[in-house]
């Protein structure tokens, strides 16, 4: 059976507009063509096809969805695998490009047209499916271009929240799956039918997949998780919208107890971990060091465990830059500390300290964004560096010091061998780290900025990385620990989650 692809670009002028205006693309691949969607192409290579227009991936656009593939069975020889991808020129780009002086004009269709199908026949049948598959809007469009007012508040909503995401660099994975949590349960209460005559639950999975993989990918398995599993209970309710809601507020409501509970769940370890030097300390508190970066669930288990147990903390936190998150936490710390702060001693240092910070720790701290299958843990950059410093250089009187990775049962995801065929390095940009540059002296200007833009100089500001499950010790949830065999369950049992919520779609 051959088989083929086709990848559809949709340029946007304004995604917020009330007539949005969309310009297509189409290429044609074949399983023979050294460019394959479905081997992780970059982003580049996709949008290699608006740039022959004239823009600049990064400066004249930027993505905003990645469509669910459609598979498409011509006849009993054939099958297409249909990638979408849209897009947002943005604000101030003309609308007519200049390439080497000579203008482009892009042909600018109305959404509501190519939701039709009025240009399927010029397109190809999928044209208007694939459109669909990157505009939550799209559901809103009749055929007769009436708008369904609560379908398109639902998707504004919705698509709002997935901008805002993009550009979110102070919230952690469980904040922001909270936040998505919270809009999500919005769309789903002003929801009806679609202009489609579709049911509403097609809708809601759609939106529900367009969370889960396009606002931060890197962060997405709370979101995923949560997600998935109201959806599940979901179904059997369909057609009772109170009862719908109502699983989504018993959700939140358990969220509310999730510090309390990691913090026991830490505090149970201290006192297991360090029995013995407990039990010899003649009732006298005893010093414990730990080394870790930034969370937010780390602030929590630290306090709780400092209030519940005989102890001083010797914390050492890397700052971890460019955003220095590490420092807000020291502060956090010491401010929250309340009665128990002449416990706590705190040291920042730089992230090039890590090696220095390691001497003689206990405790090596990890908060994680997402826990592959296999155990592997995705962190904030310079976790893996901490850990394997630790094992080197730290404290050997209770035996290896333990890296521990405290985190939620929900951040658990698929294999990292999928979530790297799916995933891009999540690059924050340079301004992040030039910016500290010049107050040095060092500024990204004249020769210096040529250089950048010529890319004979590469910035990286890659902020998230993989710590294998070799190097981790522990893994600690709100109910206490887990084992790799109980991540790799939980990991499959998600996917047949998502097999059966999204499998449809």
């Amino acid at each position: 059976m051959t088989h083929h692809e086709i990848v559809y670009n949709f340029l946007f002028q304004d995604i917020t507009s009330g007539e949005p205006l969309v310009a297509p693309f189409q290429r044609r691949l074949s399983t023979s063509n050294t460019i394959s969607v479905s081997k992780k192409s970059s982003l580049a290579d996709v949008a290699s096809q608006v740039e022959e227009s004239g823009l600049s991936l990064g400066q004249d656009f930027h993505l905003f969805l990645k469509g669910k593939p459609i598979i498409v069975h011509e006849d009993d020889s054939s099958t297409w695998t249909v990638f979408s991808f849209s897009w947002v020129l943005d604000g101030g780009v003309s609308t007519d490009v200049r390439r080497y002086g000579k203008p482009h004009k892009f042909k600018w269709l109305p959404l509501k047209d190519i939701v039709s199908g009025k240009y399927d026949r010029d397109w190809g049948h999928p044209f208007s499916q694939a459109i669909q598959r990157v505009s939550l809007r799209s559901e809103a469009l009749s055929s007769s271009g009436s708008v369904e007012s609560h379908v398109d508040i639902a998707a504004r909503v919705l698509e709002g929240c997935l901008q805002a995401m993009k550009y979110d660099f102070g919230s952690g994975a469980r904040q922001m799956a909270t936040t998505v949590l919270l809009h999500f349960h919005y769309a789903v209460s002003v929801i009806g039918r679609t202009a489609h005559g579709r049911s509403s639950w097609h809708w809601i999975c759609m939106a529900a997949w367009h969370l889960v993989y396009n606002g931060r990918p890197s962060m997405n398995a709370a979101i995923r998780s949560n997600l998935l599993l109201c959806l599940s209970q979901m179904r059997s309710h369909k057609g009772n919208k109170a009862e719908m809601l109502e699983i989504f507020e018993n959700s939140a409501r358990e969220r509310d107890h999730f510090s309390q509970r990691i913090g026991e769940s830490f505090a149970k370890f201290v006192q297991l971990r360090f029995h013995e030097r407990f039990n010899s300390s003649d009732g006298q508190p005893i010093t414990i060091s730990v080394l870790t970066l930034s969370s937010s669930i780390i602030k929590s288990a630290l306090l709780a465990a400092l209030r519940r147990c005989n102890i001083v903390l010797d914390v050492r936190i890397l700052e971890s830059r460019p955003l220095c998150e590490g420092a807000h936490m020291a502060f956090q710390l010491l401010q929250q500390a309340g009665d128990c702060d002449d416990r706590m001693k705190v040291t920042i240092a730089t992230d090039a300290s890590v090696a220095m910070m390691a001497r003689d720790v206990d405790l090596v701290l990890l908060g994680a964004d997402q826990i592959a299958e296999n155990g592997d843990v995705s962190n904030k950059t310079g976790s893996h560096s901490a850990a394997l410093c630790a094992r080197a250089l730290g404290n050997k009187a209770c035996g290896d010091p333990r890296v521990v990775v405290v985190s939620g049962i929900e951040k658990v995801a698929k294999s990292s061998a999928l979530i790297d065929d799916f995933i891009e390095e999540e690059d924050c940009g340079s301004p992040q780290i030039w910016r500290a540059w010049e107050k040095t002296g060092c500024k990204l200007d004249g020769e210096l900025q040529s250089l950048v833009i010529d890319r004979r100089v590469n910035i990286k500001n890659v902020i998230f990385e993989w710590v294998p499950a070799e190097c981790i010790d522990t893994y600690l949830n709100e109910d206490g620990e887990m084992t790799k065999a109980q991540i790799r369950a939980y990991s499959l049992y998600l996917q047949q989650l998502e097999d059966d919520v999204f499998g449809q779609l």
